[in-house]
């Protein structure tokens, strides 16, 4: 489920979802001034304006920082396993120019032992599949 939201606020349809936090945030205010007018309490514009702006804040703050926890998480791994082969890089738990020079490196370094090419960024050709023949099939009941 955690693959399925992160893949989701990560894709093209993150606009969506920003669109439903909108939504749910206009409802939100809505049953807010709603409940505030039954008791007596009656909201003007510049209020219900300030509600909203902070609704929206600490919703977008809180799936913020959810993100970025997982993205950390996954970045300090691969950070560790890429800190074996270059000491120098720092896991801080961020995807920045010195981790990607680092994978580059690393990518660079695995093409030239295992084929001596020049790694570019290019996904490498395979060799086409064998095929095998086809053996002709033999009626059981004919003997």
């Amino acid at each position: 489920m955690k693959n399925l939201i992160l893949r989701f606020v990560f894709s093209r349809l993150c606009p969506s979802l920003t669109a439903g936090i909108s939504t749910v945030t206009c409802f939100l205010l809505g049953w807010i001034v709603t409940a505030t007018s039954s008791v007596g309490f009656h909201l003007d514009a510049a209020q219900q304006t300030e509600i909203s702006l902070t609704v929206s804040a600490v919703i977008f703050w809180l799936l913020t920082q959810l993100v970025n926890k997982y993205a950390g998480e996954h970045s300090e791994t691969l950070q560790s396993i890429l800190q074996k082969a270059n000491p120098t890089l720092k896991v801080d738990r961020w995807i920045g120019p010195e981790t990607i020079a680092a994978v580059q490196a690393s990518a660079q370094a695995t093409a030239n032992l295992s084929t001596g090419e020049i790694y570019e960024g290019k996904p490498v050709a395979k060799e086409p599949a064998k095929i095998k023949p086809k053996r002709k099939r033999v009626n059981p009941l004919k003997r």
